[in-house]
């Protein structure tokens, strides 16, 4: 087997000498499973020569720890041994996309793979992977920098006593926004802001209400 023959497949890969910090490889698994999969092999150096990793059934149980304990949600891996042929072992370990996104190494950090490599994942990159596993819709989206004294209350009180929701005054109106999605970790959410906010075109000044006005009573019915 030669460093050819590993990349036949094409896929996503990253190469690592044996041995690696768990933290460094625990970013290396969660950048492929936050994107779209990939492979790491261990035991070539960055000069695709193969290198070897010497006890490869120990590798591979250290690799499944790594993904077990240093990454959340845990990651589940593939792992294949090969041998090079002058005896060398090196150990693929193929990580699907994930379907618990976004995953993040133990010390909180999310990352993403690029055409160069991986890095941190950016902000609106993490609303884009929540949102493509339906963890986030766009109108829960918390506004960090807000607390609860940025809702009226006194409208949201309002407001269940006009829809016939009274009964649930008399319970923590922050337990219910939370419930409802209006807050998070006490943070108003869009739709809290939109809704209750006390001030909302100054933190949502893009925001806005399109109305169409129709002749009669049929949207459908063309007056020519």
């Amino acid at each position: 087997m030669e460093y050819a023959d590993l990349l036949a497949g094409e896929s996503p890969h990253e190469l690592k000498m044996w041995p690696v910090h768990p933290d460094d490889l625990a970013a290396g698994l969660v950048a492929f499973a936050n994107t779209d999969g990939g492979e790491l092999y261990l035991g070539v150096n960055d000069r695709g020569e193969i290198e070897g990793v010497g006890d490869s059934d120990r590798v591979a149980r250290d690799v499944d720890n790594v993904a077990a304990n240093n990454c959340e949600p845990p990651i589940t891996v593939l792992q294949e041994t090969l041998r090079s042929v002058d005896g060398r072992m090196v150990v693929v370990v193929r990580v699907p996309k994930g379907d618990m996104r976004p995953y993040r190494t133990n010390r909180g950090v999310y990352y993403v793979r690029t055409s160069s490599g991986r890095r941190q994942a950016s902000r609106e990159e993490l609303l884009r992977l929540f949102q493509a596993t339906e963890s986030l819709y766009y109108d829960e989206t918390p506004f960090p920098r807000l607390s609860l004294q940025d809702l009226d209350l006194a409208a949201f009180e309002s407001y269940l006593a006009e829809t016939g929701q009274a009964y649930l005054r008399g319970d923590d109106p922050e337990r219910l926004l939370a419930n409802w999605y209006l807050i998070t970790n006490g943070h108003p959410t869009l739709a809290g802001l939109l809704l209750f906010g006390r001030k909302p075109q100054q933190h949502l000044p893009y925001a806005q209400i399109n109305a169409a006005r129709f002749a009669g009573t049929d949207s459908s019915f063309d007056p020519r």
